[in-house]
């Protein structure tokens, strides 16, 4: 199969390709001013972040020589850095330096792995799941995770930056943070 990056309107039409070639083109991620998509891809030979212009232009490499998977990427509220999983942690870089020119900030490695779905839009939490299926937070003031739910997938912020949408394998639901 394919992974590519496409665009295509709501109703089904005006289809565009962003990418179209023998690499698989992942997790693809819009920034809140719909001007870049950050993504994973395997282009370079492994997988690491990569960003695109939303018409297909400046395709750039963000992140270079991670060990093992790198993945997840998220824009932060603020459009200026991307936090993203690499080997068993994450890590946020400057999406507008070159990575000779970075200081990777690494969160805290948790005991479980933690996947992040969701950057808050007051940029003072992460919103993710452990790979044992629990919903959590990480708060950049206390910089600890906070288990919000024993279970729940792709949790998302709701416009509010309160309250977040989960799904299980049986339902949808939602909850609150203060």
């Amino acid at each position: 199969t394919q992974d590519d990056l496409v665009v295509v309107d709501r109703d089904g039409g005006n289809w565009r390709d962003l990418t179209n070639d023998r690499f698989f083109d992942r997790y693809p991620r819009w920034s809140r001013d719909g001007k870049r998509i950050v993504f994973a891809s395997d282009r370079s030979g492994r997988y690491e972040i990569w960003v695109i212009n939303a018409d297909g232009t400046n395709l750039r490499q963000l992140s270079f020589d991670s060990r093992g998977d790198t993945s997840f990427p998220h824009w932060s509220p603020d459009g200026r850095r991307i936090v993203f999983h690499r080997s068993k942690g994450n890590v946020i870089v400057d999406v507008d330096k070159e990575w000779s020119e970075q200081t990777l900030q690494r969160l805290p490695e948790p005991e479980k792995v933690f996947v992040i779905w969701d950057w808050s839009l007051d940029g003072k939490k992460l919103l993710g799941t452990f790979n044992d299926g629990s919903v959590a937070y990480f708060s950049f003031e206390t910089n600890r995770y906070e288990l919000i739910s024993d279970k729940g997938g792709y949790p998302m912020w709701l416009p509010d930056g309160f309250r977040y949408l989960p799904i299980s394998p049986q339902s949808i639901y939602s909850g609150y943070i203060q």
